[in-house]
């Protein structure tokens, strides 16, 4: 008897437990959460890719020579790169004469779709032609074969000169004849020793003794031509010379290079309407429409460059600011324009293209729960907790949102003092 007795007490009091149990968890949950505010830092970002574009020059040479730097080493304009003697390179100034001729005599200097006009026609008659080839080939015909070579290396020869004709685009007539004028004084040799400055190259930088075949295609003066189209042709574009030069001599500019990045139109960009208005702003006091003349303003005069937003990118797990220099909308698309100026990664000067998180937003200020967010006279607030237990309202904006949290810049919200205590549940 005493038994059972002691059994049923036991029960009471598991029972007892258990309701205790369960108030205190239904206290817990609905009092009120305090959570201490302190700004930190908030970012977003968007992984893409980037298109490198530097300023370069390429000499080509007609004989193979043995240089007395380093390939990937800087070098001065006047610098000695090899004691060979009498290295000729009439064969490439003759050649870029070539193209200029060509520029002008089609005033292809003013035609901005080039990949999608005669490239793209070229390519089709190149593919056509080497089906002919094969069947010439199958059937022993020599005298048709060599006809169909003659008209392909033809075709070949037009689509290189267009190709190498990219990084006089946005040059004028006038101005190509100078060229023109220039190339043709050319000495045929450099004398006793090579430097830069013989190879007609005008600026210091870093030497490379190859050739990517991209040179002409990605340089600063095709930014203006820069489209979602155009980036994507690349693609398809095979970057490998068909020149018989035995020398290529390239030198890279290390005081700025470009990054040019198509991103969906919806994809939020922080410094988008600073970096628009800017630019008119700029524009407008330099008297142009023209997007060559504005880029190369930007780069000449540092202190407007210093005007345009910086805008940051995450590399090889290393963090990189540049100026954001322009954003221009192409239907569903937009290619932001960066110029590196400071910071230039070692790997962008033998890349073309890089894989980036790209900083879209980044600011400081509180990140709070969106469930601690109330209404007061049609207008968002947070709850404070202030001296005891009385509560205070204080208006806030919203400036990002991102899964259950909301972020409040601190600029824009100043009346949250630091270490104010917000009611998560309010």
């Amino acid at each position: 008897m005493s038994n059972k007795k002691k059994k049923s007490q036991n029960t009471v009091w598991i029972g007892l437990a258990i309701v205790t149990i369960v108030i205190l968890l239904w206290v817990n949950h609905n009092s009120k959460k305090v959570e201490l505010l302190y700004a930190r830092q908030y970012s977003e970002s968007y992984e893409t890719q980037a298109l490198v574009i530097r300023n370069e020059e390429v000499a080509h040479l007609d004989q193979q020579i043995d240089f007395e730097v380093k390939e990937g080493q800087r070098v001065g304009l006047n610098q000695t790169l090899s004691n060979s003697s009498s290295i000729s390179f009439s064969d490439y100034f003759n050649r870029e004469i070539d193209i200029i001729n060509w520029l002008i005599d089609n005033k292809a200097y003013q035609e901005e779709n080039l990949f999608s006009s005669d490239i793209e026609k070229i390519d089709k008659d190149i593919e056509k032609l080497n089906s002919d080839i094969k069947w010439a080939k199958n059937f022993g015909n020599e005298d048709k074969l060599k006809v169909l070579n003659s008209e392909k290396d033809q075709l070949t020869k037009k689509k290189s000169y267009i190709l190498k004709s990219f990084q006089y685009l946005g040059a004028d007539e006038e101005s190509l004849l100078e060229l023109k004028k220039e190339y043709s004084s050319q000495n045929d040799t450099t004398g006793s020793k090579i430097t830069a400055k013989k190879l007609n190259i005008s600026f210091p930088g870093y030497i490379y003794f190859q050739s990517d075949g991209y040179e002409s295609l990605l340089n600063t003066n095709i930014l203006q031509y820069l489209t979602p189209e155009y980036i994507k042709e690349l693609k398809n574009y095979n970057g490998s010379d068909d020149s018989n030069y035995k020398q290529t001599v390239k030198i890279i500019d290390d005081t700025y290079m470009y990054l040019s990045i198509i991103l969906p139109r919806e994809v939020f960009l922080r410094q988008e309407e600073q970096v628009l208005k800017v630019k008119e702003q700029i524009m407008e006091s330099i008297k142009t429409k023209d997007l060559s003349t504005y880029y190369h303003h930007l780069n000449s005069q540092f202190g407007d460059l210093r005007a345009m937003p910086m805008i940051s990118f995450h590399y090889n797990e290393e963090n990189y600011k540049g100026h954001a220099v322009d954003i221009i909308e192409y239907g569903q698309e937009k290619i932001l324009l960066i110029q590196l100026k400071e910071q230039l990664p070692p790997d962008f000067y033998t890349r073309r293209q890089v894989d980036i998180d790209l900083v879209t937003y980044s600011d400081s200020g509180y990140i709070i729960p969106e469930k601690s967010i109330v209404q007061k006279d049609g207008k968002d607030n947070i709850v404070i907790m202030s001296k005891g237990s009385l509560k205070e309202y204080i208006e806030v904006k919203i400036n990002r949102k991102k899964g259950k949290d909301v972020f409040l810049d601190k600029t824009d919200n100043e009346d949250i003092k630091e270490g104010a205590a917000l009611i998560i549940n309010p």
